[in-house]
């Protein structure tokens, strides 16, 4: 009830009108608190903790529909297992959504946008490239940005990105690109 009485606090000094509030916790690259992966630090068992507490804060509430959270991430196996080290899966089976691949244009956004910000600008050409290499996968778009921004990371000026520069950074990084694939 804490919880809802505090939201309902800030709602008010933000000058937001009615009673009826939602409170929403976004945990974006949430994959990286999996208890089960090779390195998870306190997370081996403050993970149980974490998804525990929102739980009862969830069901603390007179409608639990004042609760809610959104869980992100990259590598789906912490909702898609049944138990993580050997112990019940508070998430197996939430409600999932699984992001498809981008339209063309779409991919083109997100490079064009995410490269312009650290002075990369690519060819419509290069764009075209680097949408048939990853197939539309935002993830594996993205990994494909980083390849093509860290090979020139001592650039003092905007870089332009041609249809070459694309398939020569691909060619050079198919290892680690096809590995992250299989996984």
């Amino acid at each position: 009830d804490g919880v809802l009485r505090a939201a309902r606090h800030l709602a008010r000094g933000l000058q937001i009108e009615g009673d009826q509030i939602r409170i929403v916790c976004i945990l974006d690259e949430a994959d990286e608190l999996y208890p089960h992966l090779s390195a998870p630090g306190y997370w081996l068992s403050e993970y149980f903790d974490l998804w525990n507490t929102l739980q009862a804060m969830k069901r603390g509430l007179p409608d639990s529909a004042l609760f809610n959270y959104v869980v992100c991430g990259v590598n789906p196996a912490g909702v898609e297992a049944g138990a993580l080290c050997d112990r019940p899966n508070p998430l197996f089976e939430m409600s999932t959504i699984y992001l498809g691949p981008l339209a063309a244009q779409e991919a083109g956004d997100l490079v064009v946008g995410l490269g312009g910000r650290i002075g990369l600008s690519f060819e419509p050409e290069a764009v075209r490239k680097a949408h048939e290499i990853s197939g539309g996968h935002p993830w594996l778009l993205r990994k494909l940005g980083s390849q093509i921004h860290r090979r020139d990371l001592a650039r003092r000026d905007r870089k332009v990105i041609s249809e070459m520069y694309v398939e020569s950074t691909f060619a050079r990084s198919k290892r680690s690109f096809y590995a992250h694939i299989d996984w």
